[in-house]
């Protein structure tokens, strides 16, 4: 077992964590194995001291006053899950990797307040979580708001079916998961990341919280959601869609084979990204910024926004299509056979300011 292997077996034993304890119980570690390096043991000689990750979080929990972490809950009957369909009433969502085994939900209910249930059909996992008709949801939601717990997925290492994830009012974090043949994460009113993980299908969707998606791959990734930013870095795949309103869209480090960006009364950026077909970037009210920006097929659309930066690549390459009113444009409206890509770029009231380069 690799000291990664270890840690990620070790935080998992530990039960729900914030990312914030999570990195720095894992800072902790990391030091103690550093320092017994540096004193000639071998890493395997240091893990054994340990003892295993879950006799390591026993240990860390009586430690340090931890409660003993939640209940682990598999599937109901004998038979293999490709799917878990997840939906929950309020309560936040974490996936994390578990190493081997099977696929398990952390979640301590509530008496007299939680039910669930827990079905497998055809493979396919139904867990249901919700309040009990008795309780009042007036009263639940002023009372119990920020203190339902939540609920933790444990996704062993040789699982690549589907995660289903759906919850309201609660955000959603995913850490490490990759292979999955879908991953869709769904939520209201709260925050969505997604980082260093992998689906062939990879779908976000949220109502007024924030999309944060670093390190991942996918070959057809959506991101949606309303009233709040996007941020997207390092993702590697083929279509790739972003989309909100009246927000902020960030683009870094992005490859693939399309990508479509849009947004209203917001800004978007897109840095170091290369695509091999298309990339159309449109919003209104706000300022598109590429920098480097390689792709044979560039269509960039606001109005009352300037668009400025570069593209990587030659002017001579490119049919240019550049139009405003009311500003300067440095971009010529260029057309000739020997061009075989396309660039646009369309605002009105603003400034057109984009340079081609070679590097």
């Amino acid at each position: 077992m690799t000291v990664q292997e270890y840690l990620r077996d070790f935080l998992a034993e530990l039960g729900p964590l914030s990312e914030e304890e999570r990195q720095q119980i894992s800072d902790y570690y990391q030091e103690l194995i550093c320092e017994g390096l540096e004193r000639g043991m071998r890493e395997e000689e240091i893990l054994s001291v340990f003892g295993s990750p879950a006799e390591a979080a026993a240990k860390f929990r009586e430690e340090n006053g931890l409660a003993q972490p939640v209940r682990a809950i598999t599937a109901p009957a004998e038979g293999t899950v490709t799917v878990l369909d997840l939906r929950t009433e309020g309560a936040p969502v974490e996936v994390i990797p578990a190493g081997p085994g099977e696929l398990r939900i952390g979640f301590e209910p509530r008496p007299d307040i939680d039910e669930v249930e827990s079905v497998l059909e055809d493979g396919v996992w139904h867990f249901r979580h919700s309040l009990r008709k008795s309780v009042s949801r007036f009263l639940t939601r002023q009372f119990w708001r920020g203190r339902t717990p939540g609920i933790q997925v444990l996704v062993p290492e040789n699982f690549a079916g589907r995660l289903l994830i759906r919850t309201c009012d609660a955000k959603i974090r995913l850490t490490g998961v990759r292979d999955l043949a879908e991953l869709s994460l769904t939520t209201s009113n709260a925050a969505v990341k997604v980082e260093d993980a992998s689906a062939s299908v990879l779908r976000v969707r949220t109502d007024n919280g924030g999309i944060r998606l670093i390190n991942l791959g996918a070959n057809d990734l959506a991101a949606v959601t309303d009233n709040a930013r996007i941020e997207a870095e390092a993702i590697r795949g083929g279509q790739i869609s972003l989309k909100t309103g009246n927000a902020f869209i960030h683009a870094a480090g992005l490859e693939g084979s399309t990508l479509t960006a849009v947004t209203s009364n917001g800004r978007i950026q897109a840095e170091q990204c290369s695509f091999s077909e298309r990339a159309g970037l449109t919003t209104s009210n706000g300022a598109v910024v590429i920098d480097r920006l390689d792709c044979p097929d560039i269509a960039l659309r606001t109005s009352n926004g300037p668009i400025t930066g570069t593209v990587r690549g030659e002017m001579r390459e490119y049919v240019t299509e550049a139009r405003t009113s009311n500003a300067g444009c440095n971009v010529p409206n260029l057309h000739g056979p020997d061009r075989q890509k396309h660039f646009s770029a369309h605002t009105d009231n603003a400034r057109i300011a984009v340079e081609f380069v070679r590097e």
